[in-house]
């Protein structure tokens, strides 16, 4: 798929709008509103989400994300906390720091995708799960992560290796309910967050 930035420098100042589509677990197209015959001062980005009758929207100006403030970090996670991941289309839109801000959420690294908050937030546009435990990524871990969690779904931001590469590592399968997000903190180290449904 085309890269948002790309396509709206691209196009230059007749882009009225670039609209990232799709579902809750797919970016299926990426659609650009341009009229050659006038200027505009800047785009629209949105993001639309489409899961059977219902549609969510979210829009805004990447001047307005450019002068947001950096959300505040985190500096540990912890069991009965919540991470947030943001549908695909909004984080194809590039969108991040007004994420942040719109639903009062904290991040443990700029580069780590992932939102966080020690309450829910109910109206967030993509996946909240509850932290259930909170792991480092350390040999002990991993040698009886196994055992515990045989079936678990995986995935990784900012963790220095695949989604494939640390199920393998930890020699589970993709299922169930749980869903274990390896990622980078705030000081540097590899966490493993095992998640539920929230």
């Amino acid at each position: 798929m085309l890269d948002i930035s790309h396509s709206i420098e691209s196009v230059g100042n007749h882009l009225r709008r670039a609209i990232a589509i799709g579902t809750p677990t797919d970016c299926k197209e990426l659609l650009l509103d341009v009229d050659f015959t006038r200027n505009t001062d800047e785009p629209i980005v949105e993001a639309v989400v489409i899961s059977g009758e219902n549609i969510l929207s979210y829009s805004y100006l990447r001047s307005n994300e450019n002068s947001a403030p950096m959300p505040p970090v985190v500096e540990a996670v912890g069991q009965g906390e919540y991470v947030y991941e943001a549908y695909p289309e909004i984080m194809k839109t590039g969108v991040f720091r007004l994420l942040a801000a719109d639903y009062c959420l904290g991040i443990v690294s700029a580069n780590t995708k992932l939102f966080f908050s020690q309450s829910s937030v109910d109206s967030f546009p993509g996946h909240r799960y509850r932290i259930v435990a909170v792991f480092p990524f350390a040999s002990k871990v991993i040698k009886r992560f196994k055992k515990e969690y045989p079936k678990v779904n995986v995935a990784v931001r900012n963790f220095g290796m695949s989604a494939d590469a640390l199920r393998s590592r930890l020699g589970v399968s993709d299922g169930g309910n749980l869903r274990l997000y390896g990622f980078t903190d705030s000081k540097g180290n590899r966490v493993l967050a095992l998640t539920e449904p929230g």
